[in-house]
């Protein structure tokens, strides 16, 4: 019995079969009221109200690339990126198995959604059948777990995105939800496999780290005896024109690196970022810290 527990947890996946499972069961199987969930998220596309122009399901996955990460796990070849991008993509277009007809209104439940958000953040089942909207939700789940990534739910897009697991970015995440919530989506989002590679983006996002959170504790920080990170976050950013959108000046070394290496000055910066949040929460906790341990002291005979 050893054994075979051994292999299961050691058994190895590759992103084409887990692609290839999750079709089969949303193609193959019948559901209620429909010959597959395929069919019945056809029938119900026009309901969704992230379709922007498109007017089926299938010109949908034919323009934003999905019905050709498919057709090439069919043959055997996927990567990460492609693997996100169709998993993303089936988590956002389930719901719409749960949408009904009602005197040619389509409406999704309040109830219904809440039971499929359950699937998705909590993954517990509430109260329902495990039906196949919950096994290819946890397939997927399962799947981000070996590579550490997560589900997340923004609020703003009302959606869910997938995101690295990094547990020093999400207490982080925690901490500054208290203080700015647009903050803490643009923490999770950083890591999002869509800005790889993307500096506008990632410029954007560290620009308001700065604004809305650098600028506001930089004093408390540099009190706090950090200085000498506070002082490495604003060269960075004056320097990569982060800051104010423009470049300091005599920044030629800046100029001759190419995008890769630029990108890794980007990453280098948010990760500073996070250290600030994490020492501002420290610094918070000192005199509480000081508190217990001068009690420890007292308490000693």
């Amino acid at each position: 019995m050893a054994k075979f527990w051994d292999k299961l947890l050691e058994s190895k996946f590759l992103f084409y079969d887990e692609i290839n499972n999750i079709e089969a069961l949303f193609r193959q199987y019948k559901v209620r009221g429909a010959s597959s969930l395929y069919s019945k998220i056809k029938d119900a596309f026009c309901g969704w109200k992230h379709r922007q122009n498109y007017i089926t399901l299938d010109q949908c996955m034919k323009s934003t690339g999905v019905e050709s990460i498919i057709q090439n796990a069919t043959r055997y070849t996927c990567e990460l990126d492609n693997y996100l991008i169709y998993a993303e993509f089936m988590l956002n277009i389930l719901p719409l198995s749960y949408l009904y007809d009602n005197s040619d209104i389509m409406y999704l439940t309040n109830l219904n959604s809440q039971y499929y958000h359950n699937y998705v953040i909590d993954g517990h089942n509430p109260g329902i059948e495990k039906d196949l909207v919950y096994l290819i939700v946890d397939n997927i789940k399962n799947t981000l777990d070996k590579i550490s990534h997560r589900v997340i739910y923004n609020k703003k897009m009302d959606g869910y995105e997938i995101v690295p697991k990094d547990g020093f970015v999400l207490d982080a995440a925690t901490v500054i939800s208290y203080i700015n919530p647009h903050l803490s989506d643009d923490i999770l989002n950083y890591g999002h496999h869509s800005l790889k590679g993307d500096l506008k983006g990632k410029a954007a996002i560290l620009n308001r780290l700065y604004i809305d959170y650098e600028e506001k504790r930089i004093g408390h920080l540099i009190e706090g005896g950090y200085k000498t990170l506070t002082d490495d976050i604003g060269f960075i950013a004056n320097n990569f024109g982060i800051r104010h959108g423009k470049k300091d000046k005599g920044t030629e070394l800046v100029d001759s690196l190419n995008n890769n290496e630029k990108e890794e000055w980007y990453d280098t910066l948010f990760a500073l970022f996070i250290s600030a949040i994490q020492a501002d929460r420290y610094l918070k906790k000192k005199p509480e810290i000081k508190k217990f341990r001068d009690a420890m002291k007292d308490s000693v005979i």
